[in-house]
């Protein structure tokens, strides 16, 4: 028997669209750059998910539209069942805590000169989250999970 678990990332017909405008002295859009354009992505409690493509693909900007750091041209994103299309910039504070990206290049998002409990931790501290038993003890907790991998 399989318990479903409750879903936490639900976007639906996510498009992210870039104006391109004419040259000159009186500009206009020309056309678009469509960088996401349709994506379907649920991801349920427990899930860790990766966004593999091509360079140029829109992983970046379908994580960044996820996360609101970039307007979707049109779409429904959900987190938590809340649809935080329409939040404003202060209201997406606190939903931008429960979803973290990791960049695609290594070396910025992975710095070999720092730990692996401080790369973990880093969110914690960005966020101003003060979890219960210190973020020391939920990082250690975070690392001893079984992922299954």
């Amino acid at each position: 028997m399989t318990i479903d678990a409750p879903e936490v990332l639900n976007a639906t017909d996510l498009h992210t669209f870039f104006p391109v405008r004419s040259r000159g002295i009186i500009t206009r859009v020309v056309g678009a750059v469509k960088a996401v354009d349709g994506v379907d992505l649920r991801v349920n409690a427990g899930e860790t998910v990766g966004l593999v493509g091509e360079s140029g693909s829109g992983k970046t900007t379908g994580a960044r539209s996820i996360r609101m750091l970039v307007r979707p041209t049109s779409g429904r994103i959900q987190i938590d069942g809340q649809e935080v299309t329409t939040l404003s910039p202060k209201a997406l504070v606190k939903v931008r805590r429960k979803a973290q990206m990791i960049f695609q290049d290594p070396y910025n998002a992975l710095n070999p000169r720092h730990t692996v409990g401080g790369i973990i931790s880093a969110p914690f501290k960005v966020q101003g989250v003060d979890p219960p038993g210190g973020i020391k003890n939920a990082v250690l907790e975070m690392m001893e999970r079984d992922t299954g991998f």
